[in-house]
């Protein structure tokens, strides 16, 4: 699965270029990146994990299903994207019950998300449908990046897909990859705490609510309002009895002025709140809506360079607020964008940009998955410059801030 010569160090700001051949430093001098020893981390300093190592490779999985339709009566757009996905609860935790399927409105068509033998929407069944003046381009903050936001994007499954899928070839090794999703997995259906950054069309955000989490949905005003609101109403419960269950308080109050949209998905608790990375959190934000997450979440949203170090700063601020009550974690997927020339001046979000400003930071980062996604891709000179598919690797980013290995150590 070699197909990149990336590699991580943490704890000393640097990437060093690594290819997946060659031995890693990890504990006890091991060549593979998953085995480490002890319930704690080792050194930093010492450990070095190329990002695409075989053993993190993890494929479309079966028990998650997607795909899209025309739908010219969609609420929010004419494409229809579905996720089916395994239901489970604390006496079936080996296999699924049944199956969920959630349905998302979308101004356009998925990219990288789905597999063969998925019902994909093409060209030819958007051209009659396309509108010619976005509906939200005078919308305040309305930008070429809030429109993405419209899509369902490759990160999106790879997250989803580690979260809510058991994999039944987990390692007998505690601090394993699988064994820390598997954990993740567990968290999130008994309720864990979840905001969600860049949210889009609301599906990571609908999904983490479905298998049983609290999760607070944030973007840009614009994709609150006309597209993940649209769409967990979409996707509420029809069932009465969940009416009769008290929502978490936390979701239920933004500001003494400005209750929070709030509505039951499946298990789990949905609620929105518009959140600018530019501007300051506590602005925007109580604080009881950031203090406590167990989980910050972001999928595939920083594809222009310019948007990386407004999502850290955003990442930042409920960091030095939530660390103090419950140490949170930072779970980022990622789809490889890097051009063939390794171009530092490119107006796309790199790899190694990412890590390198996580890095920075000295925040810890860890690689827990990571797949391919098949994408358009622009032609080189020697095919004319046309647009072709290529595989481009995506990856699913552990991040925790160094405060927290800190209080570990104590």
């Amino acid at each position: 699965f070699s197909a990149s010569s990336t590699a991580i160090t943490m704890g000393n700001n640097r990437l060093d270029g690594l290819d997946s051949a060659q031995s890693v430093a990890t504990p006890n001098n091991q060549n593979d990146g998953d085995h480490q020893t002890g319930p704690q981390s080792p050194s930093p300093s010492s450990w070095t994990v190329p990002l695409n190592h075989p053993s993190r490779y993890r494929p479309p999985s079966c028990q998650f299903q997607c795909g899209e339709t025309i739908d010219r009566s969609g609420e929010v757009g004419v494409v229809s994207f579905h996720c089916t996905l395994p239901n489970y609860d604390s006496n079936t935790i080996d296999r699924p019950n049944q199956c969920r399927r959630l349905e998302f409105s979308c101004r356009g068509r998925s990219v990288g998300c789905l597999v063969e033998g998925e019902g994909a929407v093409r060209d030819e069944d958007l051209e009659a449908t396309y509108e010619h003046v976005d509906p939200c381009f005078f919308d305040a903050g309305y930008s070429l990046a809030g429109r993405t936001g419209f899509q369902v994007w490759a990160g999106s499954r790879l997250l989803l897909e580690s979260l809510s899928c058991v994999n039944h070839e987990k390692k007998k090794d505690r601090n394993s990859m699988e064994d820390r999703l598997n954990d993740w997995q567990t968290r999130v259906r008994q309720g864990a705490r979840i905001i969600e950054l860049g949210s889009g069309v609301g599906l990571v955000g609908a999904t983490l609510a479905s298998m049983g989490g609290q999760v607070l949905l944030t973007d840009l005003p614009t994709l609150v309002d006309s597209a993940i609101w649209p769409n967990l109403e979409l996707n509420r419960n029809d069932d009465p009895d969940k009416d009769d269950t008290p929502p978490p308080d936390w979701l239920l109050q933004n500001t003494e002025d400005e209750p929070m949209q709030l509505v039951a998905i499946g298990d789990g608790w949905a609620a929105t709140a518009a959140l600018d990375w530019t501007k300051p959190v506590e602005d925007q934000l109580a604080s009881s809506c950031y203090n406590n997450v167990d989980l910050i979440v972001a999928s595939d949203c920083v594809w222009l360079a310019s948007m990386l170090q407004s999502l850290l700063d955003t990442v930042q601020s409920i960091f030095d607020v939530a660390i103090d009550h419950c140490r949170p974690t930072f779970l980022m997927s990622f789809q490889r964008r890097d051009s063939p020339q390794k171009d530092k001046d490119s107006i796309f979000t790199t790899v190694d940009r990412v890590v390198e400003a996580m890095n920075l930071r000295g925040w810890k980062v860890q690689c827990l998955a990571w797949n391919w996604a098949r994408v358009d891709v622009d032609g080189d000179e020697d095919d004319g410059g046309e647009e072709r598919k290529a595989n481009q690797e995506v990856f699913l980013f552990e991040i925790v801030p160094s405060r927290r290995d800190d209080l570990s150590e104590t």
